[in-house]
């Protein structure tokens, strides 16, 4: 199965430890841009591996067939947009020439599969559960006529909440078992399913799955991660760890995560005045909750969301409305320009009070990443077992507290014999890179 390959490549076993692999950092966005030079160079400064996208409306709720087979659905896509489709074809390219893979997000169901209660209020129906299955499979087939090979599909977004289409776990788990004989019936057995892309509770979805056994589809399980809480700690998975008790070890890909702490509401205002992602201390906040969720043991974690764009009623995306990277993007590339996708993941034995710590080791560097959170300056020393010995530092990306300032009494990553010392600054982020002796 897809999962025990996604696996092996992202864990691997010793007598004593879990070696974990941060596959790579990532990013939610749209597959058209309206400044698409800032947002690729965003992309390569912050060695971004993944992006999760929707298809653009390739078969209009009008043209669905009936009887909705992948057949007759994949007929109708290409019907409508022809064998080659270039946008589609500019955007694979684009980001093969980049090095990134795409995660497919399928948003919800064609409004006519829904059941709707109101204007706000939308359900699954049972009755076309099926359909949506194979419409997946149809466009996913068709994206495969382009050259783009998804790396997996989420079937659809945050099942749990009516603020999308909201599935009943039952109707997810059969969701997730048809989708999957669709898509090996239709000759594309290598896009895994990640699921169930719960935004904070997994738990009643995990277990159906795991009832019925259909858990084994799963190449990956994927959360929304979106850090409300009122104190100084990171949540990381700490609401999603509980629900994976007990279930097949498969790599964890977090698809959206940002932080929802009541400390930004005042922030949040249209986007004529301020959001969060130009506050600096919010960059903070987001660049922790990323270390953490790693520290946690997400392998792949892609942050909500690239960039504002004109129909968004205000955003905290990376990159504003005018092609600008916002302190949001700045904190993030401080963190995380430095570590190299496939980098093992070492977290020291003894935490470090709101100052979530991780090193990202090669074969030949490690980059030791470290962001306080707190209002108060942190000195710590830890010695991580199983790391080689830090050598010279090479690099050193600062963020915040005390941004501009480049003493390093002020702010301050060392390695010695006796192991990594760190001093941060209140409410700032410092990355460092060496070589390893």
């Amino acid at each position: 199965m897809p999962g025990k390959a996604l696996w092996k490549a992202t864990h691997s076993t010793t007598k004593d430890r879990l070696i974990q692999i941060f596959v790579g950092f990532g990013v939610s966005t749209w597959m058209q841009s309206p400044h698409q030079t800032a947002r690729d160079m965003l992309l390569a400064a912050l060695q971004i591996r993944f992006i999760r996208a929707s298809l653009p409306g390739l078969i209009p709720d009008s043209s669905l067939p009936a009887p909705a087979t992948t057949a007759t659905l994949y007929a109708a896509i290409r019907t409508r947009n022809g064998p080659g489709n270039v946008p589609l074809q500019q955007f694979g390219a684009e980001i093969a020439r980049l090095n990134i893979r795409l995660h497919v997000i399928f948003w919800n169901p064609p409004a006519p599969w829904q059941k709707q209660i109101g204007n706000a209020v939308h359900l699954a129906d049972d009755a076309h559960v099926a359909d949506f299955a194979n419409y997946i499979a149809a466009h996913l087939l068709y994206l495969r006529d382009q050259s783009v090979t998804p790396a997996a599909v989420e079937l659809t977004n945050e099942p749990n909440g009516v603020w999308n289409t909201q599935f009943t776990p039952e109707q997810y788990d059969q969701l997730v078992f048809l989708t999957r004989q669709a898509l090996d019936d239709a000759g594309l057995q290598a896009i895994p399913i990640e699921g169930p892309g719960t935004s904070n509770r997994p738990g009643d979805f995990l277990r159906v799955l795991r009832k019925t056994g259909h858990i084994k589809l799963l190449g990956a399980y994927s959360f929304h991660e979106y850090d409300s809480r009122t104190g100084l700690e990171p949540a990381g998975l700490s609401v999603i760890r509980p629900a994976l008790a007990g279930l097949p070890p498969l790599p964890i890909v977090v698809t959206e995560f940002s932080d929802a702490a009541p400390r930004w509401q005042h922030l949040a205002a249209p986007y004529a005045g301020r959001d969060p992602s130009f506050d600096p201390d919010f960059g903070i906040a987001v660049a922790g909750e990323a270390l953490q969720l790693i520290a946690d043991g997400a392998n792949e974690i892609l942050v909500w969301h690239l960039e504002d764009l004109p129909w968004m009623h205000g955003s905290s995306g990376l990159i504003d409305r005018a092609g600008n990277v916002k302190p949001l993007g700045q904190a993030l590339v401080a963190v995380f320009g430095l570590v190299a996708p496939g980098s093992q993941v070492r977290i020291p034995p003894h935490p470090v009070p709101h100052t979530p710590v991780v090193v990202f080791q090669t074969a030949t560097e490690a980059t030791v990443c470290a962001v306080n959170l707190g209002t108060a300056p942190v000195s710590a020393r830890f010695k991580i077992a199983g790391l080689p010995r830090l050598g010279t530092r090479t690099d050193r990306r600062l963020f915040g507290g005390e941004i501009g300032i480049n003493n390093d009494t002020v702010a301050n990553i060392q390695a010695g014999s006796d192991g990594v010392g760190l001093y941060l600054p209140p409410r700032s982020s410092l990355a460092a890179l060496f070589n390893l002796v």
